[in-house]
């Protein structure tokens, strides 16, 4: 959309946002969207009613009235957005936890079962590969819990466009599912090589094991560290 050498539509809107949206009423991202929706309306009304840029914004003016007309709704919608993102933020870090935990198990089992049939090598020496596998995952988790912790600006800029759709929760809750599906049975079945070599089986479930006291306390210092951080954006009104 073009403005006219007169008129500076971005200016324009910047003073009518600086006057009629109070910072105290409206969070960031609502007076974001807020703009956005104000472009399309300006739009709209250039395309369907042969408008200036000028003229659409004088119309839009009076469409959105001021801060008086809808300063309340707002509030509420900003304190509902407010508690969907605490609840988004939890619900989010559970998820994650869950599908990164079952997809090391599964990814490290499907790893012993690669090196028992390409390698010639004894059960030990597999085990031990997959426990180095185990500890490489827990540098990789903590390594990114600390980028999430230093990247704040661009996550919270990912986080602002990211639209949570039910479809994405499902596909979501399917990935778990088949991940925590595929780790049970690979375990089984590795468990019935063993056979009787109770030692064998130890060491390989051990390697598990600890994986499920270990991973717990690195997430969960992580998110310590990444509410203190990001508390203010959605924790803290």
């Amino acid at each position: 959309m073009e403005s006219t050498n007169d008129f500076n539509l971005n200016s324009a809107l910047d003073c009518w946002i600086e006057v009629n949206c109070s910072k105290e009423d409206m969070t960031a991202s609502s007076i974001v969207e807020m703009r956005d929706h104000m472009l399309l309306t300006i739009e709209e009304l250039v395309e369907e009613k042969d408008l200036t840029t000028e003229e659409a914004f004088e119309v839009m003016k009076v469409r959105f009235g001021n801060s008086d007309d809808w300063a309340e709704e707002m509030q509420i919608m900003n304190d509902d957005n407010f508690q969907l993102r605490k609840v988004v933020f939890l619900f989010g870090g559970v998820l994650v936890y869950f599908i990164l935990y079952h997809f090391i198990i599964a990814t490290a089992e499907l790893l012993y079962f690669w090196l028992d049939y390409y390698n010639n090598q004894p059960a030990e020496i597999n085990i031990l590969r997959i426990q180095q596998y185990i500890i490489t995952c827990y540098f990789l988790t903590s390594g990114g819990i600390v980028t999430l912790f230093f990247m704040e600006k661009k996550i919270i800029s990912f986080l602002s466009r990211v639209k949570i759709k039910p479809l994405i929760i499902l596909v979501l809750f399917f990935l778990l599912l088949v991940l925590f599906i595929m780790g049970r049975y690979l375990k089984y079945e590795i468990g019935n090589q063993f056979g009787g070599d109770t030692r064998e089986n130890y060491k390989f479930l051990k390697s598990f094991s600890d994986l499920s006291y270990i991973y717990p306390v690195i997430f969960g210092l992580g998110f310590i560290m990444l509410f203190f951080r990001y508390r203010k954006r959605f924790f803290v009104k």
